[in-house]
């Protein structure tokens, strides 16, 4: 992940596509929206970790600046020492975080407070995201089972070819924690051709 922090700082952004490209379906806001929309108060915002700078007040308190990337640019943050305590690993630069957060204004600034701090993938394993498994030949039985090895919110559709250019289209009944790792791994199994969000 220190590849991302040193293409993010030498050009400004990432070569290969963000990474968060894939959490399309969070209820998070993109920063730039909530400056240019001068939006305070409570925000949703997620992010990648490019980099934590921690300080000691002089009370003696442990607080940190993060900065992080979104897909519409970089943004700062400020945690204080009762959310830093809880969150220190969570805050380490590659990983993907989501934050509750007050968003305050100070002329054409905003100023993000942390309150919160979660893993990404934890929170979009509780979404309820809906994809389209489109399977080519072959028995994709195996790879659903491996890769679909958690439960959570998220619903799965399978279409199996039948041949004549007929499908058959079958939901799965249970629920499934489905992230974007979760598709990238379906994806990349040989009986699969592709996976649509829905």
């Amino acid at each position: 992940m220190e590849r991302l922090k040193e293409e993010s700082e030498a050009i400004g952004f990432f070569l290969s596509g963000h990474p968060l490209d894939g959490y399309r379906n969070v209820d998070a806001t993109p920063s730039a929206d909530i400056l240019r929309e001068g939006r305070a108060g409570t925000v949703k915002l997620m992010g990648t970790v490019i980099d934590k700078r921690e300080r000691t007040s002089s009370r003696g308190n442990r607080y940190a600046f993060v900065m992080l990337s979104d897909t519409s640019g970089m943004f700062e943050v400020t945690v204080f020492s009762d959310v830093l305590a809880e969150s220190r690993d969570l805050l380490e630069p590659g990983n993907a975080v989501y934050l509750r957060a007050s968003a305050t204004f100070e002329g054409a600034q905003v100023r993000f407070t942390v309150h919160s701090v979660e893993p990404l993938d934890q929170v979009t394993a509780k979404s309820g995201y809906r994809v389209l498994v489109i399977a080519g030949q072959g028995n994709p039985a195996p790879a659903l089972k491996r890769v679909l090895n958690r439960k959570g919110k998220g619903k799965v559709r399978v279409a199996l070819p039948l041949g004549g250019g007929m499908e058959a289209v079958i939901d799965l009944k249970d629920r499934y924690a489905v992230t974007p790792d979760v598709i990238r791994d379906l994806t990349e199994s040989p009986q699969i051709i592709r996976v649509i969000d829905i």
